[in-house]
């Protein structure tokens, strides 16, 4: 069960970097702009980052809010029809270690793509336009969509060896 959820984890994370990638080539002609201007390769990675890191918080604190509010309820859906049902609860311990691997993630899955950003070819991107074609990071993202459909039949196959088993 714990691999299946380091799965989901994994592809959740890969949908995070694809969309980081994307919102990255899409503000490609600022970041030129801004290095144009004199912003360093430092001061575009801090800032993607702490752009990243604010919706991980934002994203991390909004599931604990949900998982805060919506534990009750499923539990009075579950009625006592699941064994230790009643048991289960909200542990702060397990809101702070999500909260805390929201941001982890979105440190490691958002430098990629901001380390990819912050040095554009400033006379490409301003000569192209708002959109450049970018050979390098549409690879990046194709790779990221690769490993994540691995990972999505790695965890079906290991959820049909599991109900094969139980059979």
């Amino acid at each position: 069960m714990l691999s299946g959820v380091v799965l989901v984890l994994l592809i959740a994370c890969g949908n995070i970097a694809n969309l980081q990638l994307t919102r990255v080539r899409d503000r490609q002609r600022e970041i030129a702009i801004r290095a144009a201007l004199g912003a360093g390769r430092s001061e575009i990675v801090r800032l993607l980052l702490i752009e990243s890191l604010f919706l991980a918080v934002l994203g991390g604190a909004g599931g604990c809010a949900l998982a805060y509010i919506a534990t009750p309820a499923i539990l009075r859906l579950l009625g006592d029809g699941v064994p230790r049902a009643a048991d289960a609860s909200v542990d702060l311990r397990v809101l702070a270690f999500a909260l805390f691997a929201s941001v982890l993630s979105t440190l490691i899955f958002g430098l990629i793509p901001a380390l990819t950003a912050s040095k554009p070819d400033l006379a490409r991107v301003l000569q192209q336009g708002s959109r450049g074609n970018l050979i390098g990071r549409d690879l990046l993202r194709k790779t990221v969509t690769i490993v994540q459909v691995a990972f999505g039949i790695g965890a079906m196959m290991g959820l049909v060896s599991m109900v094969g088993a139980r059979d």
